[in-house]
């Protein structure tokens, strides 16, 4: 009897969820996950204190290839499904390959909210390959636009490396969905004891610079700045499921 392939897209905390729990339940599948990412599972919810120093790259990792292995689950790491062949049951991956399936889990999560051109020194903080950019490009002066909890949070690291930080929010206080206006205002405090400005009430117009950034205009202002942080939330990706006709 042939064995059920089973196909993950993605390897974020669901799929290996996901596989971890169709592995308890069967034995024999064959399972194989797909991932842009190149490493095993970690938590981007530490990427912040990466940054900030405070824990070492080997912290960020919940699982090793070796839990994988013990599960067999095969991993197709850095590799990009770029469609999926519903009619044929077939992932079209990048380079033209073609993976047979007879069950498909897409499990591809979240993608950051952008704002216009991805300069130089423009960012997102969603993986570790964005936290590793962010690492290597040593500016000195950064906005973050968005104060939710991924804004604050990359501020207040920066701000440990050195930088000189700016929020930007849009709404009339910061941690919008977390905070009333009293508390917002006690945390605006503490942020300003530490050397970072707050601006609330603002929007983001344009980003300055050619092909690096070198200063944003929002309605209020032009804030000169060599890196420009995007926190302005996250959008289900979903482009795959849609292109494949799949009900969303």
């Amino acid at each position: 009897m042939r064995r059920l392939k089973v196909a993950i897209i993605g390897n974020g905390i669901a799929g290996f969820s996901a596989a971890s729990a169709l592995r308890s339940l069967d034995r024999e599948s064959e399972i194989t996950m797909f991932s842009r990412e190149v490493t095993p599972l970690y938590s981007p919810c530490a990427l912040p204190d990466y940054i900030a120093g405070e824990i070492p790259r080997d912290r960020l990792f919940v699982k090793s290839e070796r839990d994988y292995e013990m599960l067999g689950i095969r991993t197709r790491f850095e590799r990009e499904v770029r469609k999926i062949d519903g009619p044929n049951r077939e992932l079209i991956l990048d380079g033209g390959e073609r993976f047979p399936f007879d069950r498909l889990i897409i499990a591809t999560g979240s993608e950051a909210i952008l704002l216009g051109e991805m300069k130089r020194g423009v960012f997102k903080l969603k993986t570790l390959r964005d936290a590793e950019a962010i690492l290597d490009h040593q500016g000195k002066k950064a906005v973050v636009v968005g104060t939710g909890a991924i804004g604050i949070e990359i501020g207040i690291a920066l701000r440990h490396r050195g930088y000189e930080v700016v929020f930007l929010e849009m709404l009339d206080h910061i941690l919008p969905l977390g905070l009333d206006q009293k508390a917002a205002d006690k945390v605006k405090t503490i942020l300003s004891a530490q050397g970072i400005e707050v601006f609330c009430g603002e929007r983001a117009e344009k980003v300055l610079g050619e092909e690096r950034v070198d200063g944003l205009i929002t309605d209020k202002r032009q804030i000169a700045c060599d890196t420009l942080i995007l926190a302005v939330g996250m959008k289900p990706n979903v482009a795959l499921a849609k292109e494949a006709g799949v009900s969303l």
